[in-house]
């Protein structure tokens, strides 16, 4: 895919930004051709704006992810939710979950190959494919995992084509497009995450219907904290 087609025509929403000049101003962030530059002093020492002061940076993952909301990906998913009506910390954690899926928005494809795939597929894992409605050899590696919360199996993408309507069963790469990677990604959300979480501060819950093993919860739960401390508006 060509990068411009990753771009979108507004701005990512001012209080994202604001928060992350804050962290420009402090020594923390060099946004610009030359990619981001390291502060002189240590990272416990460096400092950000939130709410309007200025604050110590408690989360290391602060000025990873202050980057990382900044790329084309990343604005498509958040402009998408937005529109949605998802903001605050459950918007925190919905930024925080795909940043962890995707390595920071570095890949919209699940890490492997054809023989990894196996594992989904109905002639080396039966019981696996059931599960995701793989009925033909080879499924395993046709809808594996893609977008920014890896949907996958057969009857997933079949079921967030319907609802968005989009040929994903036919074309499930369509899915590694960021557009349409948002669109499924808040789908997702709504119809698996939202009914089952009460309070979107408690990564764990919200982590168990993307991870049910809750796998890589700590890097989540840093994510979302350093999230919540850059923006400048709070649930």
């Amino acid at each position: 895919m060509r990068a411009n087609e990753f771009i979108i025509e507004s701005e990512l929403d001012e209080d994202w930004k604001s928060a992350v000049a804050g962290l420009a101003t402090a020594g923390a962030l060099a946004l610009g051709g030359g990619g981001a530059a390291q502060a002189a002093k240590p990272l416990q020492q460096q400092a950000i704006a939130v709410q309007g002061a200025v604050a110590p940076v408690a989360n290391p993952e602060a000025n990873k992810i202050a980057s990382t909301v900044l790329k084309p990906a990343a604005k498509i998913l958040i402009q998408t939710a937005r529109t949605a009506g998802i903001k605050g910390a459950e918007l925190a954690q919905l930024v925080a979950q795909c940043a962890h899926e995707t390595s920071n928005f570095s890949t919209l494809k699940e890490f492997g190959g054809k023989l990894d795939f196996k594992k989904y597929d109905p002639k080396h894992n039966p019981r696996k494919a059931a599960m995701l409605g793989n009925k033909a050899v080879g499924d395993g590696a046709k809808y594996h995992g893609r977008g920014f919360i890896q949907l996958t199996g057969r009857d997933n993408y079949k079921r967030a084509g319907i609802a968005l309507g989009l040929p994903l069963e036919k074309h499930p790469e369509l899915v590694e497009r960021p557009d349409v990677a948002a669109k499924v990604a808040v789908w997702y959300w709504q119809q698996r995450v939202q009914p089952v979480v009460n309070n979107f501060n408690d990564t764990a819950q919200v982590t168990k219907p993307i991870n049910s093993g809750l796998k890589g919860l700590a890097d989540r739960h840093n994510k979302f904290s350093a999230l919540m401390q850059i923006m400048k508006k709070k649930s």
